[in-house]
């Protein structure tokens, strides 16, 4: 299994630990994932780096600092409200991995500075301060078909996401290349009481190097639900870049 098997598929907001960034070796490794997804109203992005400690061959500690941006409109009787929510993070989790599965899970602790704003009105800004925990799966079905799932929730605002994909090979079937790529699909749940999101797509990534890099590009499409029970439909785009050293 590859270092990166579902790491670009992994969310960037808040604790960003263990959103299914995932290591095949039991040695010490550093690896960074960068990434943005969303749309016009309504995304997130951000930046983490991991670092492994070995406990035996099949399991490691791993720590995780992060920064990231979320943001997104509050709909509410006849209001709109932007929120932003610039956050950092660290986290310590245990890692599990063999040949075809590998577990994530741990906790965090996050700082999010959110702003809020009223469209055409006042706008308030305040620092909190909460615990997070994410959990991640993949299981390698085939030795090029990837199945993944990852969740996450932050306590500071109370937001969740969950991503459930699927990741198949269409070059270099025999495993002999340096490089392939890969197309697959997703589906996304992610909010909090004030925005819920749906969302489904697809993916194509170019692993290089062994899978030590990967550049993804992802699209589809999110379904909003709002307080005042307002819906929404608008396509969404993602992108990410990984590396392990």
């Amino acid at each position: 299994m590859t270092v990166h098997q579902n790491i670009l598929s992994g969310r960037l907001f808040g604790i960003a630990l263990l959103s299914g960034v995932f290591l095949s070796s039991s040695c010490l490794a550093q690896e960074v994932v960068a990434g943005w997804e969303g749309n016009s109203f309504s995304g997130n992005g951000g930046v983490s780096a991991a670092f492994s400690i070995p406990l035996s061959m099949n399991s490691a500690i791993i720590l995780r600092p992060s920064t990231s941006y979320l943001y997104y409109d509050v709909r509410q009787i006849g209001l709109t409200t932007r929120v932003t929510a610039p956050a950092l993070a660290f986290g310590v989790g245990y890692r599990y991995f063999n040949d075809r599965v590998t577990f994530d899970i741990g906790p965090a602790i996050q700082v999010l500075w959110e702003e809020r704003k009223i469209v055409g009105g006042m706008s308030t800004s305040k620092t909190l301060i909460g615990a997070g925990i994410g959990s991640s799966l993949s299981f390698l079905a085939t030795p090029t078909t990837n199945l993944n799932f990852a969740a996450a929730y932050d306590q500071a605002n109370r937001y969740f996401s969950s991503r459930a994909g699927i990741k198949q090979r269409i070059t270099d079937l025999n495993l002999t290349k340096p490089w392939w790529i890969a197309l697959g699909a997703e589906a996304i749940a992610q909010g909090n009481y004030e925005s819920q999101q749906v969302s489904g797509g697809g993916l194509a990534e170019m692993d290089f190097d062994q899978g030590r890099s990967a550049v993804q590009l992802r699209a589809g499409y999110s379904w909003f639900t709002y307080p005042d029970h307002s819906k929404l439909e608008r396509p969404y785009l993602g992108a990410g870049v990984y590396h392990r050293f």
